[in-house]
């Protein structure tokens, strides 16, 4: 994981606002990788994406004290946010934000969202970008300082936020911003960890959907007898079929029967090996 510090960190409306500590503390990239572990050993033992952001938070929380972090998600839609984790945010204030449009001037995680950049807000109680109709719902719930990160998929879709926030104006220093990177590289892992997880059982679904397809158009073509025009499959495995047992099936099944059949009856040493003939109106037989 690599962990940089290179952002621009926006200044404070007023001089009120706190420099954290430089101080450097030794643990802080053990517990990230610590919690990196435990990210991916949660998901691989089928926790849910929530507890994983849950977990993740209460971490981050532990570590930075007196932080509280939280994890927004974006909607389908690519234009609102959604509270995903937060222990240690209020209830009321998750739900208050539930959803929150992204967009210019959207508090830090809407703005981070929408410039997929990260969004330093010092102090909340000032600084423009906070919308004026949330800001006393912000400092009510003990958001004095936030400071937001996207998370940008490899193919630049942003999936969501990170955000560490604090009851009194703050400016970060070159720990925290390597902190707040880090944890947010982290739910980025797990988000699409969940994501991928989603997409292979949609996958898996889909495969059985069309064995079951498939499993319906053989059942529904039955075996007939040896007269008449039609296609016609002699084989020990798939029975003597014709081409009028197809009639009753909607187009799209109907010629995908079709396909299967002539594909199990002339393709050489498949077993069961079997001759098709296809009728043409003429009277006479052409070989498949």
């Amino acid at each position: 994981m690599q962990l940089s510090a290179a952002a621009s960190v926006a200044q404070p409306a007023g001089s009120a606002s706190k420099q954290a500590s430089n101080t450097t503390t030794p643990s802080q990239v053990e517990s990230l990788l610590a919690a990196e572990k435990r990210t991916l050993e949660m998901m691989a033992n089928g926790a849910s994406l929530s507890e994983v952001l849950d977990d993740l938070c209460a971490v981050i929380d532990a570590h930075a004290s007196p932080a509280s972090s939280m994890v927004c998600l974006m909607d389908t839609d690519g234009k609102q946010l959604l509270p995903g984790a937060g222990p240690g945010v209020p209830a009321a204030f998750r739900a208050a934000i539930s959803p929150w449009p992204i967009g210019p001037n959207r508090g830090s995680c809407g703005t981070a969202a929408f410039t997929k950049q990260r969004v330093i807000i010092p102090d909340v109680s000032n600084d423009p970008r906070w919308p004026d109709e949330a800001r006393d719902l912000a400092l009510i719930n003990g958001f004095r300082a936030a400071w937001s990160e996207p998370l940008i998929s490899k193919d630049g879709e942003v999936l969501g936020t990170f955000c560490i926030s604090y009851a009194e104006p703050r400016i970060p220093n070159s720990r925290d911003l390597e902190l707040i990177e880090a944890a947010g590289h982290i739910a980025l892992i797990a988000i699409e960890l969940e994501r991928s997880h989603r997409t292979l059982k949609n996958a898996l679904v889909e495969i059985k959907n069309s064995e079951n397809r498939l499993r319906t158009i053989i059942d529904t073509i039955p075996a007939l007898h040896d007269s008449g025009p039609g296609l016609v499959c002699r084989s020990r495995r798939l029975g003597r079929i014709r081409q009028p047992a197809l009639a009753g099936l909607r187009r799209p099944l109907r010629e995908r029967g079709v396909a299967f059949w002539l594909d199990c009856c002339a393709s050489p040493g498949r077993p069961g090996q079997a001759h098709g003939l296809l009728a043409i109106p003429t009277g006479f037989w052409r070989g498949r």
